[in-house]
């Protein structure tokens, strides 16, 4: 049986409960769902990416992104 390994790419912060951004288990890749927060900054909190939904959403992209290329998507 495969094994299930969690993802959490470089630029995000660790969760804060027992979960993780991503998951790939064999060829199938999940993704948790994304807020609109820029990368990671060592010991500052999450910061939203702008005041704007379209700013949110264009981040929010961006970190489902990094998951998928974290778990090996193309």
């Amino acid at each position: 049986m495969t094994e299930k390994i969690a993802l959490t790419p470089k630029s995000h912060t660790a969760p804060p409960a027992k979960f993780s951004h991503g998951a790939k288990k064999g060829n199938i890749l999940q993704v948790a769902g994304q807020v609109g927060f820029l990368p990671a900054a060592e010991g500052q909190p999450p910061t939203t990416a702008g005041p704007t939904l379209r700013a949110q959403t264009l981040q929010s992209l961006a970190n489902v992104k990094a998951i998928l290329e974290e778990g090996g998507a193309t």
